[in-house]
């Protein structure tokens, strides 16, 4: 991968403006920038500021933005890439990309397994968790649950002409994406209650959000939906 980092990082500023060789170049460093070996090469080579640059040019574009949140999740296997990318508007970025695309789970998942990486840095983490919540992050990454995982009122109603009105299996409301999306979600509120306490209580924080009826039945049916899946099982159980 010698040589490869850059050059195609420098092809992220040669062609900003072409979002085919954009998406294809994330794409390609996706596959190169894994691993402690790599955080000098991307550090040298600015590859996450001119990732975020090409995330603000393309702020509506699902394709840039799905490249360019899982090109930066790969990246926080390196744990010096996480501290980077929070000091660099990581939360901004990931932030906006839920607001834009809410109920898109190929931007969702990545932006949100970015977060949840930079959340559970030892460096970082506090300052990542305290500028999303600052925000309003934990209330954006609940509704994104709500909105992902749960069924729609039509969806109740035609599972339960199906099955009757008491007999509804949770589990059938569950879809792959569904599941992509709460494995993930979980995962990073799981991290913030993980967060050791400083002058700020990330875990109250956390428990403020979730203290109403509404929201502690939403968190119940999730994982009564996805039984299935372990890693949703284990995150949510978790918390």
């Amino acid at each position: 991968w010698a040589g490869g980092i850059e050059q195609l990082a420098n092809l992220l500023e040669v062609h900003l403006k072409h979002k085919d060789v954009l998406e294809a170049v994330m794409r390609a460093l996706h596959n190169l920038v894994t691993g402690p070996q790599c955080v000098a090469e991307c550090r040298t080579h600015e590859v996450i500021r001119k990732v975020m640059k090409v995330i603000v040019k393309h702020p509506v574009t699902q394709g840039i933005q799905e490249s360019a949140f899982s090109l930066l999740w790969n990246i926080t296997t390196a744990q010096e890439m996480a501290d980077d990318i929070v000091t660099q508007d990581g939360v901004k970025r990931a932030r906006i990309a839920l607001n834009s695309f809410s109920e898109t789970p190929d931007v969702i998942v990545p932006a949100v397994g970015l977060l949840r990486n930079m959340f559970s840095s030892p460096h970082q983490g506090r300052a990542a968790s305290a500028e999303y919540h600052e925000a309003q992050g934990y209330k954006q990454l609940l509704g994104v649950l709500w909105t992902c995982c749960l069924p729609g009122e039509w969806q109740k109603t035609a599972a339960a002409k199906r099955y009757g009105e008491d007999r509804v299996p949770p589990e059938i409301f569950a879809t792959p994406e569904s599941t992509r999306v709460a494995e993930q979600i979980l995962g990073a509120l799981n991290n913030i209650t993980t967060i050791p306490r400083d002058h700020r209580d990330h875990l109250a924080w956390l428990t403020s959000e979730l203290a109403g009826r509404d929201a502690c039945s939403n968190l119940r049916f999730v994982l009564q939906i996805h039984p299935k899946s372990a890693m949703a099982q284990y995150q949510g159980l978790s918390m």
